[in-house]
């Protein structure tokens, strides 16, 4: 042990004197049993799978926006670290680190509950660490989840006065996640909206019915980003058409959003599920595609992430304008219902008590109606136990 990191030890150290019931260690993000005793709770339920996997990243400060790490294989499954080091939304004020679990067998009908935490940490001094830890039941339609804002990257570049050393020190930094995958067949991961029994008001009143008719204030944090001079005219028209009703008890938030544009090709698919398809690969069609992600928060770091997707195509006088929803975390990652036919998708079942103490599930609901104005509207929908 260097000398430095010695005397950060030390000083992280209780000095007692001989006889005292107890030394106070600081703790290490490598001292796996400890930490997880610690930071990662026994939620109840039998371990089908369980995964500490650490990835180290060198050169931060040349990361693309998005990296990704090797595949993890824990319970059967097969994991990924979803890592944008600077947000999915970077700005000059409002730097945060994004990290999110992705779950990579979202092609098959199986459905995998999972606790994960993530753990960044100094790679010379591991007692240095920034940890959460969430749980999800991951599926086809719901297969990223984790923290959008996990930590400001000042934070992680800085030391404080609680650390001797910043988190990420020359360059460096260890990414680890300590992984999960329960036995959970009835989805009972999912259901309790409040922890320690705290009764869910479902009865609250609306923060807000439409969530593109925010305070002033939120609206400058959170409104996508300008299109490009050139495209102003259609992308104008792809923002005002995505118009959001909230009809739930929750308020609801826009957490990110990403903007492209280009030529597509000009396969009909092509502008109905813009992401999961490359759009961008030639043709005479010139346009926009683009994707707002939002969080339900359902109180107490409970929430539901939706994406809403859209596309406008312009060919000569002509022009189109489609747009999907899906259940996820992730704006980019594909859409199952296109709006330009209508219909509706619904989230995972959750469990809460209202205020009479009774128990119910509850889903939310997306419809979609496609008309001159495309609208979502999203309503909270519940039944009550017998």
């Amino acid at each position: 042990m260097s000398l430095t990191s010695w005397l950060n030890k030390v000083a992280t150290e209780k000095v007692v004197q001989p006889g005292a019931r107890d030394v106070k260690v600081a703790l290490s993000a490598l001292d796996h049993d400890n930490f997880a005793a610690k930071n990662f709770p026994d939620l109840g339920h039998k371990v089908n799978g369980l995964k500490i996997f650490t990835w180290r990243l060198n050169n931060w400060s040349k990361l693309d926006m998005k990296v990704t790490s090797a595949t993890i294989e824990c319970g059967g499954y097969n994991w990924r670290i979803l890592l944008y080091p600077y947000g999915t939304t970077p700005s000059t004020d409002n730097e945060s680190t994004t990290l999110y679990l992705e779950y990579l067998s979202r092609y098959s009908a199986n459905q995998a509950s999972a606790q994960f935490a993530f753990v960044l940490s100094n790679i010379r001094d591991p007692t240095i660490y920034s940890t959460k830890w969430a749980k999800h039941r991951f599926s086809s339609t719901d297969s990223t989840w984790g923290f959008s804002k996990f930590a400001a990257i000042v934070q992680l570049l800085q030391a404080t006065d609680s650390r001797a050393r910043p988190i990420i020190e020359n360059d460096s930094v260890d990414i680890t996640v300590y992984l999960r995958v329960l036995d959970d067949p009835v989805g009972a991961l999912n259901l309790n909206l409040q922890p320690n029994n705290k009764k869910i008001n479902i009865k609250q009143r609306l923060v807000s019915r439409d969530t593109w008719q925010k305070k002033e204030d939120e609206l400058r944090t959170s409104r996508p980003p300008e299109p490009p001079a050139r495209l102003s005219a259609m992308t104008e028209g792809c923002w005002q058409q995505c118009f959001i009703k909230n009809s739930t008890g929750f308020y609801v938030r826009l957490v990110k959003h990403f903007l492209k544009f280009g030529r597509f090709n000009n396969a009909p698919e092509a502008s109905i599920a813009p992401f999961s398809v490359g759009v961008f690969s030639g043709g005479d069609s010139v346009g926009v595609a683009g994707g707002v992600a939002y969080e339900i928060d359902l109180g107490a770091d409970d929430a539901i992430m939706f994406s809403l997707g859209f596309s406008g195509v312009s060919s000569g006088s002509y022009g189109s304008f489609q747009a999907g929803v899906a259940f996820t975390a992730d704006p980019e990652e594909g859409y199952k219902m296109a709006s330009v036919g209508g219909g509706a998708l619904k989230s995972s079942e959750c469990r809460g008590t209202d205020e009479d103490g009774k128990n119910f599930s509850l889903f939310i609901r997306i419809t979609a109606v496609a008309n001159q104005n495309n609208i979502f509207t999203l309503e909270e929908v519940r039944y009550y136990d017998p």
